[in-house]
């Protein structure tokens, strides 16, 4: 079954796809983690580090999108 909101490429089998949602899902939880940390943080170094952290994970997630 298909994850909604999310669509399968055009040479993409189930289970690449499959794979594709699963990964997308656990970086959509690190980047919620990070971003609670973010708000939480008192130190500018700290949060200069979760923040390009963030960016990281937001292009990666932007990567799988893109498929």
């Amino acid at each position: 079954s298909y994850e909604i909101g999310i669509r399968a490429g055009a040479e993409e089998d189930p289970a690449e796809y499959y794979t594709r949602v699963k990964e997308m899902n656990k970086i959509a939880f690190q980047i919620s983690k990070v971003e609670k940390a973010i708000e939480c943080e008192i130190q500018p170094k700290k949060k200069f580090e979760y923040n390009s952290r963030l960016r990281e994970l937001k292009s990666e997630y932007d990567k799988l999108t893109e498929v």
